[in-house]
């Protein structure tokens, strides 16, 4: 957004989100994950505070505000 945009002194990119009651923001859209090299237990054991997420399940979208949340298992790593 073009405050987020302002304090980095970056070019405003348009692409900006918001739920149907708030003002516009910075937000994630679209993700695109690439595999590393790491093993599983290679990458939790880098983790000092984390979650590692098994599995997802459901869904739910509000029509009003837009917002869409899905359930989880996992497990929360402290070190």
């Amino acid at each position: 957004n073009s405050a987020s945009a302002r304090q980095l002194g970056a070019p405003l990119s348009g692409h900006a989100s918001r739920s149907g009651g708030g003002s516009p923001g910075v937000s994630a859209s679209n993700i695109h994950l690439e595999p590393g090299t790491l093993s599983r237990d290679e990458l939790i054991a880098d983790i000092a505070d984390g979650v590692l997420i098994t599995s997802v399940f459901g869904q739910g979208v509000n029509m009003v505000t837009g917002d869409y949340s899905r359930g989880a298992n996992g497990f929360r790593i402290v070190d």
